[in-house]
This record gives structure tokens, sequence and C-alpha cells, in this order.
């Protein structure tokens, strides 16, 4: 939020006055010890003219967050969307700011991604891996646009073999279902593209 304030030559004041807050309201959702509910996230988004980049990162649901927040083992098929669609909103952000202001975002994420992924019942396993590998892959190509190219190899390397597993898993639930059955090839959604086309090392 902080970047999109300062991008906008707003001060915190001002930004304050306009949303109808105090200061220090703001002061603590820059700094991280609060959050914006949605409809205050899309106010501040209008007033910084950031086009949905800040309301798109605040889950839809404040208590649903802080209910898992404090149960990190429970993951269901709402929060691999909400893992994926934070994902896209921070690839958002990039765009209006730089792949440097949004890595560790990136990288908090992606590692929410991998821990839901370990922890999502049988069920779940193949969406949450798949969210994992997006957030592995997206973290490899930030890392690659920093000109971190060994760290980006193995982010990507990483992402590879999730989505490998991701296809795996796939292949396994449609067998389990079919008893008898040979898996079928994966065929049901497109695989991620892991790694982008990159250009030559500078």
């Amino acid at each position: 939020m902080r970047l999109l304030r300062r991008r906008a030559g707003m001060s915190q004041p001002r930004l304050a006055a306009t949303v109808f807050v105090s200061q220090s309201t703001i002061s603590r959702f820059e700094s991280g010890d609060r959050m914006p509910d949605p409809a205050l996230a899309r106010l501040i988004d209008g007033a910084l003219g950031a086009g949905g980049a800040l309301s798109g990162l605040i889950p839809a649901d404040p208590d649903r967050a802080d209910f898992q927040a404090r149960r990190p083992g429970l993951v269901d098929r709402a929060m691999i969307v909400e893992a994926e669609s934070g994902l896209v909103q921070l690839r958002k952000l990039e765009d209006i700011s730089s792949s440097a202001d949004v890595t560790p975002m990136v990288a908090a994420r992606a590692e929410l991604a991998v821990q839901a992924a370990k922890d999502a019942p049988y069920a779940l396993r193949a969406p949450a891996i798949g969210a994992a590998a997006m957030g592995t892959a997206y973290l490899g190509w930030c890392h690659f646009v920093a000109g971190r190219y060994a760290v980006a190899e193995q982010a990507l390397d990483r992402a590879a073999a999730q989505q490998k597993a991701d296809s795996t898993e796939i292949d396994v639930l449609r067998a389990a279902r079919s008893p008898g059955a040979r898996p079928a090839p994966c065929c049901s959604r497109v695989p991620m593209a892991v790694s982008p086309i990159l250009p030559a090392r500078p």
C-alpha cells in the first residue's frame, strides 16, 4: 500500500482524509499491523488509482482469513482458490510497480501455497499442488527479472517438479474413481506454463 500511495504522490494524511480514516490507521495498514476490510480497500484503491491492485490482495472474508491463520493445517477448496487469486492480483500489482516490489509478497504467497499443498486432504491435493507450482514459478520469474539466475533456475525446477506431481495426482485420482481402469492421460486442465520463455542471460 505504501508503494501505491507513493506512486500516486499522496501523503498519509492526505490519503487518510480522502478515505475518511485517521493517519495512524493508514500507517498501521502500511506496516502490516492491520488489514483494511474489503470495502475500505476498494475505497483506497480508488483514491490511489490502483485499479483494484490493493483490494484484490484483501481476502473477501477477513473472518475466514483470521480463522485459517489460527488453523494453518486446515486446507479447503476456498483456500486454494484464494491462494491462486492472490498470486494473480500480485501479478497485476507488478504491472504497475516492479518485480522487486512484489517479490517478498510472492515469496510469502508461494510458501503458503506449498504448505497448503502439504496439508491438503487427499481430494484437494491436485489443485493445491497446482497452486504451489504456480506460486513457485512466479517466484522464479521474479528472481530471473532481478538477475538472480541461479535462484530463478532452482525455483523453476521446483515448480516443474510440483507440476509433475500435480499431473501424477490427477492420474491417481482418476484411477481411484474407476477401479480396474488405467489412469487416463491428464487432459482435464491445461498445464500451467511453468517456465516462461526466458531471454538469454545478459
